[in-house]
C-alpha cells in the first residue's frame, strides 16, 4: 500500500487545510473502504428507516451485514497476504499477463468459496427466499471488493476508487431506502446489495484497465501458499483474532439467535462495530504518513547493504530509519490521544445518534480502547513484514488469538460488567508484546537481515528468485537477493 500511499501523499505537500482534508479523506476510504462506508451507511439507514421498518427486521439485517463481514474477511483474509506477495512478485518480473489470470483465478476462487459458504450458511433460517439470495450475492461481493484492493493498491487512480465507494455506497442507501418503503426487509436488504454491486463493477473496472486481463485462468499462484504457509496465518490470525471474542459471546449464553442463524449480542456488536470507525484515522494516517516515511528509510538500508557499504554507514541509515519510525508513531501517539480523549469524554453527546443505549457508554469507551490496541498491532506487524519477519508476526497473532478467547472466557463467568475487558486486555497485552518484538529486530537489524537468510555459499552473484518480491535488495552471504 506505501504505492498509493506516496501519491496521496503528494496533496499533503500543496501545505493548505483543504488538501489536508483531502488527502485524509481518500486514504482513509483506500485504507478501510468497505468497512467504514458500510458502518456510515447503516447509521444513515437506521436514522432515515427507524420508523418505516420494523425493529425487528432492523436486527436482522445488522446482523446479516456482521456477519457478511465476519465470513468475507475471515475468507478472504487467508489469501490476501499470499495474493500480496505473488502480486508483488510479478509487479517486479514485469509480468502483467501473469497477473491478470492470478487476478481471474483469485476472483473464481472468491466466487466459488464465498457462493457455497454463504449458502450453506443462509439455507436453515426461515427467511424468504430472495433475502437468502441477496445475503449469498452481497457475500461474494463483499469478499470480491477486499480482493480487488489488493491489485488497486498499486494504482495511481486513487481518485476513480474513492468515486466508486462514494456513488456506490449513496446508491446503497437510496434503493435500500426505497426498496425498505416497497418491500420491507427484502427490498431493504436487496437495495444495499445493489450499492455494494456498482461498488464492485467499478473497481473491477478499474482493476481491467490497469492490468491486462485477458479471461484465461493460472492457477500457479496457489504454489505460494505452500512457500508461504506463515502469511497465510497471519491474515486468518489478523481477522480472527479481533472477532473471536464476538463468537465466544454469540454462542454463549447472553447471545440469541435471530431466524435461527444469526446469533448475536446486539449491544456488545453494536459497540464493537462502532468503535472499529475510530480506527479509520490512524490507519489514513499510517498509509499517508508512517508508512510512506518508513518505506523510504527501509530502502536507504537495504540499498546500502547490496552496494557493499562500510559497517559504519549500513549503521547510520538504520540508525535514520529508526528516528524517522519513532517520529512517525510518536505523530500518531499525539493524533491518537486526541481523538480518543475527544471520543471517550463525548460518547454521551454522540452515541444516541447511533441509537446506542447510554446506559452502556463503558462498554463504547473499552472496545474503542481496545481498537486502538489492535490497530497498533496491526501496524507494528506491517513493519516487521516488510523484514520479512513472518515467525514473530504469525507468534502475535495466535498469542492474539489465544489471549482474547481465554479473557473472554473469563469475562463471561464474571458477569455482563466484565464483558468488553477481554478484548480490551488481550488488545493491550499483544500491542505490548508486539512493540517488544519489534524493538528487538530493530536493535540489530542488520544481524537479522543476514542471519534468517538460507546459507547458500559465497558466490558475489546476483540472482533474483521468484518468491522474493517488493524490488529491494539485500546480499544474502555473498548472493545478491531481494527482500520481501
Amino acid at each position: 500500500m506505501a504505492g498509493i500511499g506516496f501519491r496521496l501523499k503528494k496533496m499533503l505537500s500543496e501545505d493548505t487545510y483543504s488538501a489536508l482534508i483531502k488527502g485524509y479523506l481518500f486514504s482513509s476510504v483506500v485504507s478501510s473502504g468497505p468497512w467504514l462506508i458500510s458502518v456510515i451507511c447503516l447509521s444513515v439507514l437506521g436514522l432515515l428507516t427507524s420508523n418505516s421498518i420494523a425493529n425487528s427486521e432492523q436486527n436482522i439485517f445488522g446482523s446479516s451485514i456482521v456477519y457478511i463481514f465476519v465470513f468475507s474477511l475471515i475468507i478472504t483474509g487467508i489469501s490476501q497476504p499470499v495474493v500480496t506477495r505473488a502480486l508483488a512478485d510479478e509487479l517486479y518480473n514485469r509480468r502483467r499477463t501473469a497477473i491478470g489470470r492470478m487476478f481471474v483465478s483469485l476472483i473464481l476462487l472468491t466466487f466459488i468459496v464465498l457462493g457455497v459458504t454463504g449458502i450453506v450458511f443462509i439455507s436453515p433460517s426461515d427467511l424468504p427466499l430472495l433475502f437468502k439470495i441477496s445475503f449469498v450475492v452481497m457475500l461474494i461481493l463483499v469478499g470480491t471488493v477486499w480482493q480487488l484492493m489488493i491489485f488497486l493498491s498499486a494504482s495511481s487512480d486513487y481518485k476513480t476508487i474513492v468515486g466508486g465507494f462514494l456513488i456506490g455506497s449513496i446508491m446503497g442507501v437510496l434503493a435500500a431506502y426505497w426498496g425498505g418503503q416497497l418491500a420491507g426487509l427484502i427490498g431493504y436488504f436487496s437495495g444495499f446489495t445493489l450499492g455494494q454491486a456498482l461498488i464492485c463493477f467499478v473497481l473491477m473496472y478499474k482493476v481491467f484497465e490497469d492490468y491486462e486481463i485477458d479471461l484465461q485462468l493460472d492457477f500457479s499462484f496457489l504454489k505460494y501458499f505452500k512457500m508461504f504457509p506463515g502469511l497465510a496465518v497471519i491474515g486468518l490470525g489478523n481477522y480472527l483474532g479481533t472477532w473471536i471474542d464476538k463468537f465466544v459471546f454469540w454462542w454463549s449464553g447472553v447471545g440469541h439467535a435471530e431466524s435461527y442463524v444469526f446469533f448475536a449480542y446486539p449491544l456488545y456488536d453494536a459497540a464493537m462495530f462502532l468503535a472499529f470507525l475510530t480506527a479509520v484515522p490512524a490507519m489514513a494516517h499510517f498509509l499517508i504518513v508512517i508508512e510512506t516515511n518508513f518505506y523510504i528509510g527501509y530502502r536507504d538500508f537495504y540499498q546500502c547493504i547490496t552496494h557493499k557499504r562500510p559497517l559504519v554507514s549500513i549503521v547510520r541509515k538504520k540508525m535514520k530509519m529508526i528516528a524517522d519510525l519513532k517520529k512517525s508513531f510518536g505523530d500518531l501517539f499525539k493524533l491518537q490521544s486526541i481523538l480518543l480523549t475527544f471520543l471517550l469524554v463525548f460518547a454521551p453527546q454522540y452515541l444516541p445518534l447511533f441509537n446506542f443505549p447510554l446506559t452502556h457508554v463503558w462498554l463504547f469507551r473499552l472496545a474503542v480502547a481496545g481498537v486502538a490496541c489492535y490497530t497498533l498491532v496491526m501496524m507494528i506487524s506491517i513493519i516487521l513484514l516488510y523484514f520479512d519477519l513472518r515467525k514473530p508476526v504469525v507468534f502475535i497473532y495466535l498469542f492474539l488469538i489465544g489471549t482474547n478467547f481465554l479473557f473472554t472466557i473469563i469475562t463471561l463467568f464474571l458477569g455482563s460488567d466484565f464483558h468488553g475487558w477481554g478484548y480490551f486486555l488481550s488488545a493491550l497485552i499483544s500491542a505490548i508484546v508486539a512493540s517488544c518484538l519489534l524493538i528487538y529486530y530493530l536493535k540489530d537489524l542488520e544481524y537479522h537481515s543476514f542471519i534468517n537468510q538460507p546459507v547458500t555459499g559465497i558466490t558475489g552473484e546476483k540472482e533474483k528468485l521468484p518468491n522474493e518480491a517488493c524490488g529491494v535488495e539485500h546480499i544474502r552471504f555473498g548472493k545478491v537477493n531481494r527482500i520481501g
